[in-house]
């Protein structure tokens, strides 16, 4: 039986093994009772990945995501139109990516109305 120090940082005693685990106190307790030190909790692994600012985007309703959507790269809406697609895959939220794609486009072959009709907007 390999042992390792387990210090108890939590309010209450705690239990590992057949040893009692007092706050604040360290001690000597089989290994095979205690996880890896290099797993990290579910809780915050989840954390991390959802932590990506530009997946953040897809969590919100459409109304909010959309005026976002404006200062995002070509590839940018690429990617968030696969997460989109393997993910929710919300028709409104689809239409709204592929719209900020066009508009990309539309700006930079020139083709956009507002530079057709001498910067109005107006057809």
């Amino acid at each position: 039986m390999a042992e390792a120090p387990y210090t108890n940082n939590k309010a209450h005693p705690v239990t590992v093994g057949l040893k009692t685990i007092l706050p604040g106190e360290t001690r000597l307790v089989d290994s095979s009772f205690i996880a890896p030190v290099s797993a990290k909790p579910i809780k915050q692994a989840q954390t991390e990945i959802q932590e990506d600012p530009l997946l953040s985007i897809l969590s919100l309703s459409v109304a909010n995501a959309t005026p976002k959507l404006k200062d995002l790269s070509t590839a940018d809406l690429e990617s968030l139109i696969k997460a989109e697609k393997a993910g929710k895959d919300r028709d409104s939220m689809l239409s709204e990516l592929e719209a900020a794609m066009r508009s990309r486009f539309a700006d930079d072959d020139g083709s956009d109305t507002r530079e057709q009709n001498g910067g109005t907007g107006q057809q």
